[in-house]
């Protein structure tokens, strides 16, 4: 009698089913660090993969269906001496710029070990931009994202329409659209001679009070201003 009631408050106590999360259908279905990592995981390239010929194709918000092949090797840029960043985009994302969200749906586009290494140093954001994410505990001066010397005015590169670190990254990685390149790697050259230039005539060295979020904002032009 004993070992049949028991069995019968067994069955009456069986354990309720465990329903697994859905997996996010978009990058903006991501609500929580934890998902975003396995979602790098599961679907992001390893750094290897990126090889001259290899297709990626993207489709953001801001750019819809957008292909390109790489046709150099990763961080191989000889016929651009001038081109000097200091900066891999691996180092500018784990750094923290751009409270971390600006980048954070490129997962699929690329290498997962970027996102990764930036989760690591809990410098991405899921939901929001967060200041104390950046460096420099502050949000990049305004317009400095995709700052230009001369042409002010002219429409941002419809090929990366989040601007020069946009750019980079995809320059960086192997594609190559020689007018764009130059015109980008030229924008790169006098900015960063010009912001030195301004933090080494105002600032005392490595003063992180002095001019903040311009220091913030040299960051995402792979300037590495925390030595400034």
């Amino acid at each position: 009698m004993a070992k049949d009631l028991l069995l019968r408050l067994l069955e009456q106590e069986s354990p309720e089913e465990v329903i697994p999360e859905e997996e996010p259908e978009t990058e903006q279905d991501v609500k929580s660090k934890a998902v975003l990592s396995a979602l790098v995981k599961r679907v992001g390239r390893r750094l290897l993969k990126y090889r001259p010929g290899l297709e990626i194709t993207v489709s953001y918000k801001d750019q819809s269906e957008y292909t390109y092949k790489l046709a150099k090797k990763v961080g191989v840029w000889t016929g651009y001496p001038m081109f000097k960043p200091e900066l891999t985009p691996s180092e500018i994302l784990s750094v923290g710029v751009w409270g971390g969200k600006k980048f954070n749906d490129s997962f699929r586009e690329f290498p997962r070990e970027w996102f990764l290494s930036a989760l690591a140093t809990n410098k991405l954001s899921v939901l929001r931009p967060i200041k104390n994410i950046n460096e420099f505990k502050v949000f990049e001066y305004p317009g400095l994202e995709d700052w230009r010397d001369t042409d002010e005015d002219a429409p941002k590169d419809p090929e990366d329409p989040r601007g020069w670190l946009q750019w980079y990254m995809r320059f960086y990685l192997g594609r190559r659209i020689s007018n764009i390149d130059r015109r980008q790697i030229n924008r790169w050259v006098a900015f960063n001679k010009r912001f030195k230039q301004m933090i080494e005539s105002s600032c005392k060295e490595k003063d992180i009070k002095c001019k903040p979020k311009i220091k913030q904002a040299m960051l995402s032009w792979a300037i590495d201003s925390r030595k400034l």
